[in-house]
């Protein structure tokens, strides 16, 4: 399959899968999500459509996103209608019966925005600082080595190198920055793991909150840029994440001492 087909399907299994996860959240949990929450802030539907305009959440927005507000609510009607069905395989057939010719037509910028993700000066890795919090670099991943893994042992010299880099980097620009931080689901993956020192994997906290970001919901594309569709059928069948995404951290120095040593 080519990669442009390969990330259609990945964008209709995936937006197939977020109904189903909504069904759970708001028909299926105790206490249960509000519905407009769960389409809004817990999956990344709005986003993968024609009516993202830019703007998201779209709560109390001027003007209001209006065509947003209507597609929410037909999707909220079909999840509500198949609240007492087990199997959730009408309700997503019919949703994306809805969402198909929303999404079809910005598949191709969709998979193109995509390739720029591993463009950057440092490969799969890019960072950000919170004024909240000026101790802490917060560190992104995303795979610059698609249909290869990131976590492969041809790529793992520059995995490493390029880490090295932006760490150096984002010291010199950040002084007062001392702490490096990740929220993601790759926080449980061991090859992700072995990047960092055990002082990184002991301060994971988990995330109380699922949200739509692909902190969370990366782990159902596989490194092809694929459907994952082992992940993709856990979350089927039980309800939840397979990986539960949360927060590490650790002194910067650390991080790189452990990647040298690695490198040596």
């Amino acid at each position: 399959m080519d990669p442009l087909r390969t990330h259609a399907n990945y964008l209709q299994e995936s937006l197939k899968l977020m109904v189903c996860y909504v069904r759970e959240l708001t028909c299926r949990r105790e206490p249960p999500v509000p519905i407009d929450e769960a389409l809004e802030l817990r999956t990344d539907i709005l986003r993968r459509t024609v009516h993202f305009d830019g703007r998201h959440p779209t709560y109390s927005l001027e003007p209001a996103n209006a065509a947003w507000d209507g597609l929410r609510a037909q999707l909220a009607e079909r999840i509500f209608a198949h609240a007492d069905v087990a199997d959730t395989d009408a309700l997503e057939t019919e949703c994306w019966t809805i969402l198909q010719p929303l999404v079809e037509p910005i598949a191709r910028e969709h998979y193109e925005r995509s390739l720029q993700d591993g463009q950057g000066p440092y490969q799969c890795w890019s960072f950000d600082t919170r004024a909240n919090d000026p101790g802490a670099i917060t560190l992104h991943v995303r795979n610059a080595y698609r249909p290869a893994s990131p976590f492969s042992a041809a790529y793992r010299p520059q995995l490493v190198e390029s880490l090295l880099r932006l760490l150096h980097d984002a010291q010199a620009a950040h002084p007062a920055a001392t702490r490096l931080r990740c929220g993601s689901w790759l926080n449980q993956l061991p090859p992700f793991l072995s990047l960092f020192p055990p002082s990184w994997s002991a301060s994971f906290v988990a995330s109380d909150y699922s949200s739509g970001t692909y902190g969370h919901w990366g782990q159902y594309m596989d490194h092809r840029g694929a459907f994952h569709l082992h992940n993709g059928a856990a979350l089927r069948r039980t309800g939840r994440h397979p990986y539960a995404a949360g927060t590490c951290q650790c002194d910067i120095a650390e991080v790189i001492r452990h990647l040298r040593e690695q490198s040596v």
